[in-house]
């Protein structure tokens, strides 16, 4: 019961994640553009994207959240966007999950920030 209670309290937020991408941006941004990790530029690229076309969305599970990439903003009134049968199938879901959020962490962001100022093709 003590661990439901602290996974639900340490579970992140939307601000969080926006507040952790800042961070990691700031940090590729210190780094030389011949030396930054491409992996990690273009995943931090991709996110800014979608966050500036607002299609960044946060479903909240009580103990973890997931952040998923929906098809148009919500400020979006065409008919395609408003009719039930078009919107996002639960089947292909996993596809649009972009981070998921556990124990105050976003772990996909984490993973693809790791070596960050590492990038092998210049390495090599």
């Amino acid at each position: 019961l003590m661990s439901c209670y602290y996974l639900t309290k340490t579970n992140p937020d939307l601000c969080s994640f926006r507040e952790e991408l800042l961070k990691n941006s700031m940090k590729l941004m210190h780094v030389g553009e011949p030396i930054r990790n491409p992996v990690s530029l273009n995943h931090i690229l991709h996110i800014e994207e979608c966050f500036n076309n607002k299609v960044i969305r946060r479903l909240n599970l009580g103990v973890a959240s997931l952040i998923w990439l929906d098809n148009y903003s919500d400020q979006c009134n065409l008919y395609k966007v408003q009719c039930s049968y078009l919107k996002p199938q639960l089947g292909n879901f996993h596809e649009r999950i972009v981070d998921i959020g556990f124990l105050n962490k976003w772990w996909i962001l984490e993973e693809k920030m790791k070596d960050y100022d590492v990038n092998q093709y210049e390495v090599n």
